[in-house]
């Protein structure tokens, strides 16, 4: 088999195996490449946290993408959003896709209106203190104030 040939079947096993990430409205569409953006996002922004702290980054992250009607990769590499994306880092299957699988089987943390995280020892955002925040594991979950 051919290295071309290999590829095409392990990105079938894998696409196989991934459980479809959830909108806050059903299943979010979402391409192959997403789902990889998806999984370095959750590995790079939570692994060491409890499961529940990994699950709300999955929350915030979806629930971005679908208020602003962008993909799950656009949300992801948006200029600001996510300090590792400056190095322009995809890290290898193998490395995320056990915390994506544990993610995925477990129920929603947040509600749909949670749009914003950060690590607040090493961030002090200004937009904070303009938000209904939650701390779950080593990060704060913002949500728009009710007026």
């Amino acid at each position: 088999m051919n290295w071309l040939a290999a590829v095409v079947v392990s990105i079938s096993l894998f696409a196989v195996d991934m459980p479809t990430a959830q909108a806050p409205s059903g299943p979010l569409e979402a391409s192959l490449s997403d789902y990889s953006c998806l999984g370095n996002a959750l590995y790079m922004e939570s692994r060491g946290e409890p499961l529940k702290g990994s699950k709300a980054v999955y929350d915030v992250i979806v629930n971005r993408a679908h208020s602003t009607g962008k993909s799950l990769c656009d949300v992801i590499w948006a200029k600001g959003q996510f300090q590792w994306t400056k190095k322009h880092v995809m890290l290898p299957e193998h490395k995320w896709v056990s915390l994506y699988q544990q993610v995925m089987s477990q129920p929603k943390v947040l509600d749909n209106k949670h749009k914003w995280f950060y690590n607040p020892s090493l961030a002090k955002p200004v937009w904070a203190k303009k938000m209904k925040c939650k701390m779950v594991g080593r990060h704060n979950f913002c949500k728009e104030k009710q007026l």
